[in-house]
């Protein structure tokens, strides 16, 4: 697998989290074996199991069971609705709520 190499930049509003977030990638980067995540050596190294939408349908719900014990499930090729990105069909993700009203998140609005 070969790639560019990209510098990322991080804005976070306070210094504490910058770090907290460059310590949290170092411990993620630990895992990595000659610099690549675990998921780019293969299928054998991954957490995660990729399968085709008609695989996917085809198995038993124990093999599926026995998959998720170790691994998560990525289904492609599956379809589903199609919705375009605007006021109502964001809003149908908690239907009933008012867009304008306020979400607190990690304490904070």
């Amino acid at each position: 697998m070969t790639g560019l190499l990209y510098i990322n930049t991080y804005l976070l509003q306070f210094a504490e989290d910058l770090e907290r977030f460059y310590n949290i990638y170092a411990a993620v980067e630990k895992g990595y074996k000659d610099g690549k995540p675990p998921s780019a050596l293969g299928p054998d190294h991954s957490c995660a199991r990729i399968l085709k939408h008609e695989e996917f349908c085809k198995m038993s719900h124990n093999n599926i069971q026995n998959i998720m014990r170790t691994h998560h499930i990525i289904v492609t090729g599956a379809s589903g609705p199609k919705f375009e990105f605007n006021d109502a069909t964001f809003s149908s993700l908690n239907p009933g709520e008012s867009l304008n009203r306020i979400v607190t998140i990690h304490g904070e609005s």
